[in-house]
């Protein structure tokens, strides 16, 4: 599948495509077969497109334990959304936010005093390298998963995490350590 855009909408194999989406928060439905309803009721109601955060603290909650198998299985999530004939509008983080404690960021990560997750200086982002190490393995576990279905149109990184002037121009204590730690 070949997706383009300009400034009107997606055109999705040479056909514009005004994408009408749906999130679908699945580490909150207690049961598979309410991801299926849920997908039918979307495309019941119009919509082409399901929008989908993975929450790393839901697939790895202690370090290196990465879980992908029932209430987790996004394989299976993936498979009920193409066969709806939906759209896969993927958001892996590693930030979603989604109302999630810590953007739903693992709180492990917590544990290492040097680990500056999601950071912005005065000069730019910033980023600890065991942070950005952490979040290699998540990508390596969860893009893949993603990557190969047909029906993907849009994959964001990091959510809300685009920040405005003059609110650029702040920056938060631990970003103020990591700038002056790379100094």
């Amino acid at each position: 599948m070949r997706v383009e855009f300009d400034r009107y909408s997606l055109r999705i194999d040479g056909r514009r495509v005004i994408v009408r989406a749906g999130s679908l928060h699945y580490f909150r439905l207690p049961s598979r077969a309410l991801w299926r309803e849920r997908i039918a009721q979307m495309a019941d109601a119009g919509l082409n497109a399901v929008d989908v955060y993975y929450p790393w603290s839901y697939h790895e909650e202690r370090p290196g334990e990465l879980r992908f198998e029932g209430l987790r299985d996004v394989a299976h999530l993936h498979d009920e959304i193409e066969r709806a004939g939906l759209y896969l509008i993927a958001r892996p983080g590693p930030y979603i936010c989604a109302e999630l404690d810590f953007g739903g960021l693992p709180a492990w990560l917590l544990r290492d005093r040097g680990l500056v997750p999601r950071c912005r200086t005065r000069e730019g982002y910033a980023g600890s390298r065991s942070y950005l190490q952490a979040v290699r393995g998540w990508f390596r576990a969860i893009v893949p998963r993603i990557a190969e279905r047909a029906n993907l149109i849009l994959f964001q990184i990091e959510n809300e995490y685009a920040i405005p002037s003059p609110v650029a121009a702040l920056s938060s204590p631990s970003a103020a350590r990591l700038a002056d730690r790379q100094r």
